[in-house]
């Protein structure tokens, strides 16, 4: 299983300046959820967070690249590693690509994760060049034929979260480095109570988070001892013979 793209109307899009590149890419949910270990802010391609003012009940906000730094609005959160559009350099580092790429929604609620939260408008995910103009968008919308998002419970950030299949970006988007990725969440989270909610970029392939593994080296004194083995083998063959 692979996430899904929100799709955003075009009074949205021209509401924030933005210009939606033709390409009809899709976020899609299916329902399913992941237990997570690990996946705290910072320790994850974290995109935007989210957290609701005073005693606003709805959560909204968008990060974009403006050709030389990040422009954030609404309500996301302007900490170190919080929101920030991340670059194909760092998604091709993760084994990121268009056939893989998904979106996590990790939700943080009161009440042990008892007061679900509701996203009933679309959101997107842009891809910037370095000059800061969007070259390609996929995009999500409540309602069938995804599974419902009406009620997404959560009990922290780093722990279980929604997985997202991001579907049909184009291959050229992770040809080039410094391309960006950031997305628009406006409005979209109503009965907000605590938080912050967070979405991340993660590999999504078989509705798994994979991590990159770096090889752990074997020791050459274990090689020697393995061909020693080895030689004994063959003599004792020859002897045997």
């Amino acid at each position: 299983m692979r996430i899904g793209k929100w799709f955003i109307g075009a009074g949205l899009a021209i509401g924030f300046g933005i210009s939606v590149g033709a390409n009809a890419a899709t976020i899609t949910y299916d329902g399913s959820t992941i237990s997570l270990t690990g996946t705290g802010i910072g320790a994850v391609l974290t995109v935007i967070t989210l957290q609701a003012q005073g005693n606003n009940t709805t959560e909204a906000g968008s990060v974009s690249w403006d050709g030389s730094s990040d422009v954030k609005t609404g309500d996301a959160g302007t900490g170190a590693s919080q929101t920030l559009t991340r670059t194909i350099s760092e998604l091709s580092a993760a084994s990121i690509d268009q056939t893989n790429i998904a979106l996590v929604l990790q939700v943080n609620q009161i009440n042990g994760g008892s007061s679900p939260i509701d996203i009933n408008q679309p959101f997107t995910l842009y891809v910037y060049n370095n000059a800061g103009a969007v070259i390609d968008s996929a995009s999500f919308t409540p309602g069938t034929p995804n599974a419902s998002t009406s009620a997404l419970t959560g009990t922290g950030v780093g722990t279980s979260g929604y997985l997202f299949n991001v579907t049909g970006l184009l291959a050229t988007d992770f040809t080039t480095t410094t391309n960006r990725i950031g997305l628009t969440v406006n409005p979209v989270i109503d009965n907000a109570n605590d938080g912050p909610e967070t979405f991340f970029l993660a590999n999504g392939d078989g509705g798994i988070i994979h991590h990159v593994v770096t090889p752990v080296p074997v020791p050459n004194a274990l090689f020697g001892g393995l061909g020693l083995l080895g030689l004994l083998a063959v003599r004792r063959m020859r002897t045997t013979a």
